[in-house]
């Protein structure tokens, strides 16, 4: 066994183990069931990209699991989304690559055509098309219901064969009475570099994969 590379495994573990804390809320562009979500971590041994630097904005990329929002909930980072819906193979759907790009544009602020000033009053609707680009990358829902959501899918295929990057899913989850997680939510997050990445990433070192 490579000695190196069993010294990070384990440290992952630590990390994934760690005790750290998430509230996510619901926010003014937040639409229906779906982001824009504000999620504050504590405890995290790392700072997510952030546009505000308020808290992180944040996407579902599960669509059947429910949270309550502000309530305080376990979290882990994970390159799956643990417990999985569409696509799930064994309790895991590994985040897809497309979705990876396509969240990295948004919360770097270069998605094209994002209100994010709202100075057209559009962001709400803008939250609500990448809500649902996401989801149908993630095999959630059938269709794409909005011409962002198509313009945006469309672009989302740049990032085949690009991996994951730095984004990954924050997985929320509570703890039974015998210590076993019960998945309550999977939000997609980006961590801050590549040296970090290799302590947070976990669940099994899942790479993306394409899915349509």
């Amino acid at each position: 066994m490579n000695r190196s590379f069993f010294a990070i495994g384990a440290m992952a573990v630590a990390v994934a183990a760690n005790a750290g804390t998430v509230q996510i809320f619901q926010t003014a562009y937040s639409s229906g069931s779906g982001g824009e979500f504000q999620s504050y971590l504590t405890g995290a041994a790392f700072t997510p990209t952030s546009l505000t630097g308020s808290g992180v904005e944040t996407f579902c990329i599960e669509k059947s699991e429910q949270f309550t929002p502000g309530a305080t909930y376990n979290f882990s980072i994970e390159t799956a989304a643990m417990g999985g819906g569409g696509g799930a193979v064994a309790g895991q759907d590994p985040l897809d690559e497309r979705s990876a790009y396509i969240y990295d544009l948004f919360i770097t602020g270069s998605l094209p055509g994002y209100d994010y000033s709202n100075g057209s009053g559009l962001r709400q609707a803008n939250a609500a098309s990448l809500q649902n680009v996401l989801w149908y990358i993630e095999q959630e829902v059938a269709t794409l219901d909005s011409a962002d959501a198509v313009n945006w899918y469309n672009l989302s295929a740049s990032g085949i064969g690009m991996g994951l990057g730095n984004v990954r899913v924050l997985h929320v989850y509570t703890l039974d009475s015998s210590g076993a997680q019960v998945p309550s939510q999977d939000q997609i997050i980006r961590v801050p570099s590549s040296g970090s990445l290799a302590l947070l990433g976990l669940g099994g070192l899942i790479a993306g994969r394409r899915r349509r």
